[in-house]
């Protein structure tokens, strides 16, 4: 499937109930999406944005979710392993699951990866820092996915703890 090299395991993927206030948030990272990186300015322009997606997340995100925006926001920074600014592929792979977790419709996702030409790696063509991006967020979701299936309670135990 065209989506597939993006998509989040179910259990991270934001419910489509979540909270109208993730729009704004939405809003801005599709703002970053659209970002050219690779004019004057551009890279600029990207932490800009990036920042402008960090100040829009809802306070009531989940703690996981929030922790996993964030490490998609840091690889698709200038600060990140694998950012290009005169390569925009190389960040903005990751925008697309930020996208996801915030509760984006797949449909909508799909339309955004054919719209800035985002694709799985094979199809990336020649471009080896296009393909680093994808393997790195690959690794996120390796890492994401260890951690939450070596301690499935952890999630359980949270909310009775709060209500304690």
């Amino acid at each position: 499937n065209y989506a597939k090299s993006f998509q989040l395991p179910a259990a991270q993927a934001a419910s489509p109930t979540s909270p109208k206030c993730k729009l704004a948030a939405l809003d801005a990272a599709k703002q970053l999406l659209g970002t050219s990186s690779n004019q004057t300015g551009g890279t600029d322009l990207v932490r800009a944005r990036i920042q402008g997606v960090r100040e829009k997340l809802p306070k009531h995100l989940e703690d996981e979710t929030r922790r996993q925006v964030e490490d998609l926001l840091h690889q698709a920074s200038p600060a990140g392993d694998t950012f290009k600014g005169k390569t925009p592929s190389t960040w903005r792979v990751f925008v697309i699951p930020i996208l996801e977790l915030l509760g984006a419709n797949k449909s909508e996702l799909q339309e955004l990866q054919e719209k800035h030409r985002l694709r799985p790696c094979a199809d990336l063509g020649t471009s080896k820092d296009a393909q680093d991006s994808v393997k790195s967020l690959r690794s996120l979701k390796r890492r994401w996915s260890e951690s939450s299936g070596a301690s499935p309670s952890k999630k359980t135990a949270s909310p009775s703890k709060k209500a304690a």
